[in-house]
């Protein structure tokens, strides 16, 4: 999972930070200050003509001022004499909670400056008032990314929360050929193409024999529309489950629906898991098409019962799950939770590969815990935590 536009390099040099975010003076280049949404159309246009992509304005209102943590905050940097936007940093708002306790938390999202002014602002003291800015109201803040303003975040005082790694449930010839193509090119190995088809023929083949050598007793899939469709089975559930948890998102009815439900990114779709007529687990996932292969990219898996049990139930039927997809896949961080004993367990082939390549294929999640939570357990992570785009190509 390499770092894409949400965390592009930072400048580290030239420039003057101003002291507050007062009306610009005659001697100020620039002026880093907060922007509470009169200037969000600019803000989109900024972030459209950077990243090349054509986000809308109701997506862009829709990530930063609708979640049901509230309104982000938004700092922009601003050329003083045209009065153009030449940067923008925001915290979105993310609730989280730990052994039931609700902590207010936040996701660093879109570091961005203009390429022509990168050696012109002096960046990190900016993100340093940003930050102190943040936790007047926020005690935990991560970073999906560590390359480039990761290293800036690491002397602000972020830690590493863990390494984000792929594993694939269910491996189709085609998105796994473009799978390994990707991988083989990033480790800077010159693989032949059918050396990889032959690779990518010989895994699935192995997977759909040990499939067939591994029961699920007790285990009932069934689509639903959302989690609303559940009514108050869910609310119960997560109320009950949240207890259990180490620091994550607090997977509320509220927030599952702002990030999938009214994603103007994603098309999701979510799957119930029972055991015995219990409600174990819920999966949420989205189409994710990878140079003309599909594959189920599962965004989110939230049991009952924070330990291996419910989690082997729910990934033993992954491969299950859109059966016109050509693969399964799941993204974790490689921390010794629950989910990912039972991947490592169930996967040995690919976990041993991601223990020898994985540091040089993914970047690593960056944390700010200022709770007063006792927290000594890895975080709990799935791909929730990302800001929930159509990452396709």
């Amino acid at each position: 999972m390499k770092a894409d536009a949400t965390t592009a390099a930072v400048a580290v040099a030239g420039g003057e930070v101003p002291a507050t975010a007062a009306a610009p003076r005659a001697d100020r280049a620039f002026v880093f200050a907060r922007e509470h949404g009169t200037r969000a159309s600019e803000v989109n246009q900024f972030y459209n003509g950077f990243t090349g992509k054509d986000r809308s304005l109701a997506a862009h209102r829709w990530e930063f001022f609708a979640g049901p943590g509230g309104p982000a905050l938004v700092w922009t940097i601003t050329e003083a004499v045209s009065r153009r936007i030449v940067g923008h940093h925001a915290i979105v708002p993310t609730p989280m909670v730990c052994r039931g306790v609700t902590v207010p938390g936040g996701r660093t999202e879109n570091t961005i400056i203009d390429p022509a002014f990168r050696t012109k602002v002096f960046y990190p003291g900016m993100e340093k008032r940003a930050l102190a800015e943040t936790l007047e109201s926020l005690r935990v803040v991560y970073t999906i990314h560590s390359t480039g303003p990761g290293r800036l975040r690491e002397r602000l005082g972020y830690s590493t929360a863990g390494r984000w790694v792929v594993y694939v449930p269910r491996s189709g010839p085609l998105y796994l050929r473009a799978l390994l193509r990707r991988g083989s090119g990033a480790l800077g190995l010159r693989v032949p193409e059918v050396a990889l088809g032959a690779a990518a023929r010989t895994v699935g083949v192995a997977q759909r024999l040990r499939r067939g050598l591994r029961g699920r007793s007790g285990v009932i899939v069934q689509e639903v529309e959302n989690v609303d469709a559940l009514g108050g089975e869910y609310e119960a559930f997560w109320a009950r489950a949240r207890d259990g948890y180490p620091m994550t998102i607090d997977r509320s009815p509220a927030f599952l629906r702002w990030r999938f439900a009214d994603n103007p990114h994603l098309r999701c779709r979510t799957w119930t898991v029972r055991r015995g007529g219990r409600l174990a687990a819920v999966i949420i996932g989205h189409r994710h098409v990878l140079e003309g292969a599909s594959a189920l990219y599962v965004d989110d898996i939230v049991v009952g019962a924070y330990g291996e049990a419910d989690f082997t139930a729910a990934v033993s039927c992954l491969d299950t799950l859109d059966p016109g997809a050509d693969s399964v896949v799941l993204t974790t961080l490689a921390v010794d939770t629950p989910l990912h004993r039972v991947l490592r367990r169930r996967f040995p082939v690919q976990a041993r590969l991601l223990d020898r390549y994985g540091s040089r294929l993914f970047d690593e999640m960056l944390v700010l815990d200022k709770s007063d939570a006792d927290n000594p357990e890895p975080w709990y992570v799935t791909a929730i935590f990302t800001e929930g785009m159509d990452t396709s190509r």
